[in-house]
């Protein structure tokens, strides 16, 4: 694994409309994400890369946010052509 610790969260969620004339919503957890191990991924548990690539976010702009400039990727094909 290439890249930054995870954020944790471990759990992908979705919004449901309550109803089509209103604002009201709900936010169900529908998934969790676990290891093969089957540990689940929380702030206390999160994935830790084999290969830490940071990634300065606050440098860029959407049009840079593409293959074309990704440093964990250029990492991870650095690290498969060995």
């Amino acid at each position: 694994v290439v890249g930054e610790n995870t954020f944790g969260k471990g759990v992908v969620q979705q919004i449901f409309p309550l109803g089509i004339a209103s604002d009201d919503f709900v936010k169900i957890t529908i998934a969790k994400w676990l290891t093969p191990n089957e540990n689940n991924v929380t702030h206390e548990n999160p994935i830790i890369p084999d290969e830490i690539v940071e990634w300065d976010r606050s440098k860029m702009t959407d049009k840079e946010f593409t293959a074309e400039y990704d440093p964990q990727l250029e990492k991870a094909i650095e690290i498969l052509g060995n």
